[in-house]
C-alpha cells in the first residue's frame, strides 16, 4: 500500500509540473493594443496640454479640449472595461471551481490528520509508561516522514463568565479578560500553553498535520 500511495503521489507531482506547462500555453490574454489606443487621445491630450486661456475663444476651445478629454477617457474604458471584466467573471468560476474540487480533498485530509493524531497520542501514552519501568526511554512507535510537520495550537473557550469575571476582579492585572476579551485569551494561551488556569476558560489544544511544499 505505501508504495502504491508513494507512485501516486510521485506521479502527480510530475503530472502538476506538465499542467502547469499547459496552463501557461492554453491561459492567453489578449489586451488592445497600447499603443493604437494612445493615438487615438494623443492629440486631444495634446491640444489641453498645449492651450492658452487668454479670451473667450482660447475659453471656449478650453471647454471643449476638457469635452474631448472625457471622450477619451470613456474610449480607453469601453476598450479595456469589457476585457477586465470577462477576466473577472473567468476569475469568480475558477475560484468557485477550486473551492469545489478542494472541498473533498481537504475534509479527507482533516479526517486523516485526527486519526494521526489519535494514533501518536496513544503511542507516546505507551512509551512514556514504558519508559517508567526501563532504564532507558521508550521511544514512541511515530513514523517520520520528510516534509511532514506537527503544528500545535492553543485557544481559549470560555466556559462560565461569570467565574472569568470574578476571576478578573481579584486579579486586576486581567481586567482586561473580562468582555471576555477573546484576542487576549488566546495571546496568553498560546504563551502560556499548558500552563494556562483561568478560572471559567477552558485551554483547547488542538494539533494538525503540515506538510511543505515541495
Amino acid at each position: 500500500m505505501a508504495s502504491q500511495v508513494e507512485r501516486w503521489i510521485d506521479g502527480h507531482t510530475a503530472a502538476g509540473e506538465e499542467a502547469e506547462e499547459k496552463r501557461m500555453s492554453d491561459i492567453v490574454i489578449r489586451p488592445p493594443d497600447p499603443q493604437e489606443i494612445r493615438n487615438e487621445y494623443s492629440s486631444i491630450l495634446a491640444r489641453a496640454e498645449m492651450i492658452s486661456i487668454e479670451d473667450i475663444e482660447s475659453h471656449k476651445m478650453a471647454m471643449m479640449c476638457f469635452v474631448g478629454l472625457k471622450k477619451a477617457r470613456k474610449f480607453v474604458e469601453n476598450r479595456v472595461n469589457p476585457i477586465i471584466s470577462d477576466q473577472n467573471r473567468a476569475h469568480k468560476r475558477l475560484v468557485g471551481l477550486r473551492t469545489e474540487l478542494l472541498a473533498p480533498i481537504d475534509a479527507a485530509a482533516k479526517l486523516l490528520a485526527g486519526k494521526l493524531n489519535t494514533y501518536e497520542n496513544k503511542q507516546r501514552v505507551i512509551a512514556e509508561k514504558a519508559s517508567e519501568d526501563s532504564p532507558v526511554e521508550i521511544e514512541p512507535e511515530i513514523a517520520n516522514v520528510e516534509g511532514i510537520s506537527t503544528r500545535t495550537t492553543y485557544k481559549v473557550m470560555v466556559r462560565d463568565i461569570v467565574l472569568l469575571g470574578e476571576f478578573a476582579v481579584k486579579n486586576p492585572q486581567w481586567v482586561d479578560t473580562i468582555l471576555p476579551n477573546m484576542p487576549l485569551l488566546n495571546s496568553l494561551a498560546r504563551s502560556q500553553r499548558e500552563a494556562f488556569n483561568i478560572p471559567g476558560c477552558e485551554l483547547v489544544v488542538e494539533k494538525s498535520k503540515i506538510v511543505r511544499s515541495a
